[in-house]
């Protein structure tokens, strides 16, 4: 048997919300400082990397990709 790993997400708004929480974010009104965890770059290398570390963080890791 190979390793593993499991990918959860959760999504608690309507797909319609999401311009609205975008540009909250964009304009520093929504504060996400205490939910990201760390952002990486739009690369595969960086993106690749990130799901690797997921085999071996025990931790909650919130990453969000930016361009």
């Amino acid at each position: 048997m190979g390793n593993e790993v499991e990918i959860i997400g959760s999504n608690d708004h309507l797909y319609s919300e999401l311009p609205m929480v975008v540009e909250l974010a964009r304009r520093k009104v929504l504060d996400t400082a205490r939910v990201v965890t760390r952002t990486i770059p739009l690369e595969a290398g960086a993106i690749n990397r990130a799901l690797d570390e997921l085999e071996t963080v025990r931790r909650e890791v919130r990453t969000v990709i930016v361009p």
